[in-house]
């Protein structure tokens, strides 16, 4: 799911990674994705993601963008290898 979700923002943000010189030969599959996303420590990630949004609420005076997501039980097909539905909420926030 992760690496789905990250590969599709990848996609939309394709031109602003080229003006940057960035992923030069394209984005890696989900899968790749997901595996490096796996591997990554959750409680350093966690920090991190905390610190990054902190730092964010200082640049945007106290605004930011409260994400929630849902993942629709039973929306998978193992058979058809087709995941599960996840639905993402953006909402901003003072």
């Amino acid at each position: 799911m992760v690496g789905l979700i990250l590969k599709k923002f990848g996609l939309t943000h394709q031109k602003w990674r080229q003006n940057k010189g960035l992923l030069i030969n394209g984005i890696p599959v989900d899968d790749t994705i997901a595996r490096v996303m796996s591997s990554l420590e959750p409680t350093e990630f966690q920090s991190s993601f905390i610190s990054w949004m902190n730092s964010l609420s200082v640049v945007t005076q106290g605004e930011v963008i409260a994400i929630d997501g849902k993942t629709l039980r039973h929306s998978f097909d193992n058979n058809a290898r087709k995941s599960a539905i996840h639905m993402v909420s953006a909402v901003a926030t003072r």
